[in-house]
């Protein structure tokens, strides 16, 4: 599991890192749906919304002839529909093998859906955004659900699931700290990502903008200032 995480959250970490330089998107500012509307744009995905009865679908993904098309169900809270979102984007652009993708509710332990689980849960959560806002913004548990739109389910397994990949330290210890953050106590919470910091701060400056893209971006930055001249 320790291989599947690490390949998963570098290619996750790589394709939005070099999306947050490019676009000039602080760690502080981020929202996930920055990234996952430009992929929506860029690939020409088509977001459809479908309902069951049981809500045992929570999310399909297809690739055709036609294109390429998510769905979510519809009746799904906010949050849950931001994860399958961000699962069925897994699935794309880890260029799983296959036409057709189905996330059930009572869960799906095949490779192809843990790997698409961890992808969706750093687009949403990313190590430097947590970081920026947790150990250096000191944002309470409630405001990073908040900011990042997520449950309160998916914070705590993304915070357990960083820490155990970067740290020696047991479980248990991992979990009380966790759980003291749920809490509005960070001190240990705090010490954590003191250990980690570095590493995911490295992480981060190692993904270079384009340089190209940014004098795009200038350039039409300039144009549009200059429409209203």
């Amino acid at each position: 599991m320790r291989e599947v995480y690490a390949r998963v959250t570098q290619i996750a970490r790589q394709h939005l890192y070099q999306f947050m330089k490019d676009n000039q998107i602080s760690p502080l500012n981020y929202r996930f749906d920055y990234y996952f509307d430009t992929c929506v744009e860029v690939y020409d995905i088509k977001i459809l919304e479908h309902h069951f009865s049981n809500r045992k679908i929570e999310g399909l993904t297809m690739i055709d002839d036609e294109g390429i098309s998510f769905s979510y169900e519809k009746e799904n809270p906010t949050v849950k529909q931001n994860f399958t979102k961000c699962h069925e984007l897994g699935h794309f652009i880890l260029g799983h093998d296959g036409n057709m993708f189905t996330e059930l509710s009572s869960g799906n332990e095949s490779r192809l859906e843990t790997e698409a689980n961890l992808f969706s849960a750093v687009i949403l959560m990313p190590d430097i955004v947590l970081l920026s806002n947790i150990y250096y913004r000191k944002a309470l548990f409630s405001k990073i659900l908040a900011d990042l739109v997520v449950s309160a389910e998916a914070l705590v397994y993304r915070l357990s699931d960083m820490f155990r990949y970067y740290l020696d330290s047991d479980y248990q210890t991992i979990k009380q700290a966790i759980s003291a953050y749920q809490q509005n106590h960070n001190q240990a919470i705090l010490a954590l990502f003191d250990q980690v910091k570095d590493e995911i701060e490295m992480e981060y400056k190692a993904v270079g903008a384009n340089p190209f893209v940014a004098v795009l971006s200038a350039l039409e930055k300039d144009n549009f200032v200059s429409s209203f001249d």
